[in-house]
């Protein structure tokens, strides 16, 4: 779930309208919902975040929590790792940060010397260190949390134009394309498909 949304969203209604060809002012309110839903169907879709937000993930518990990766295979630790939604990782001091309820039901944080963080993998990954096994937890939702900053940068400045351009696409198809709601052409979509498979680097959910 987002903590803190982005600040600022990727494109202007000054921007959209001017690829759109809206030379009045009376739907910016729409135009700006507009930029929002298709910036938040953007990263919904290919699990990306574009402008700096902090994130929170939750588990049950570890994956593998009772086994370390001492003399385990590459393939093997990968089965221990958590992988943090929302790509790309954005290093922010202090962060990510891991809580946990313990067997006894009582909040901890794991100590950063516990585990890795694979920032540059897309998703970016967290393993426990070497020799290190992740604590045992209550077998509860949410008894483990993750939370994290993710985006490009702090400013639309640090977005790829790829994605600004998919958004502005979907905005223009939209405001001309009332009905049906969120429906996606064919030939847009295969446009924004490509255009955001330039900045994609990891899986799909």
């Amino acid at each position: 779930k987002v903590i803190t949304a982005p600040s600022a969203e990727p494109v202007t209604a000054a921007e959209a309208k001017l690829w759109a060809r809206v030379d009045t002012s009376a739907d910016d309110a729409l135009i700006g919902s507009l930029i929002t839903t298709a910036r938040q169907y953007l990263e919904d879709t290919w699990d990306r975040a574009f402008i700096k937000q902090q994130l929170q993930m939750s588990l049950e518990t570890f994956p593998g929590s009772r086994y370390g990766w001492t003399n385990l295979s590459s393939y093997e630790v990968s089965k221990y790792a958590i992988r943090l939604p929302r790509a790309p990782y954005l290093a922010v001091t202090d962060y990510p940060q891991i809580q946990y309820l313990d067997a006894d039901g009582v909040l901890q944080s794991a100590e950063k010397e516990s585990w890795v963080l694979v920032a540059k993998s897309q998703p970016a990954r967290i393993v426990p260190a070497q020799g290190c096994i992740w604590p045992v937890t209550l077998q509860q939702p949410e008894s483990v949390t993750v939370t994290y900053y993710a985006g490009y940068g702090d400013t639309a400045a640090s977005v790829p134009e790829g994605v600004k351009t998919a958004i502005k696409m979907l905005v223009s198809h939209w405001y001309q394309n009332r009905e049906p709601a969120g429906q996606v052409g064919d030939e847009i979509a295969y446009a924004v498909r490509a255009l955001m498979a330039q900045s994609w680097h990891g899986w799909l959910t």
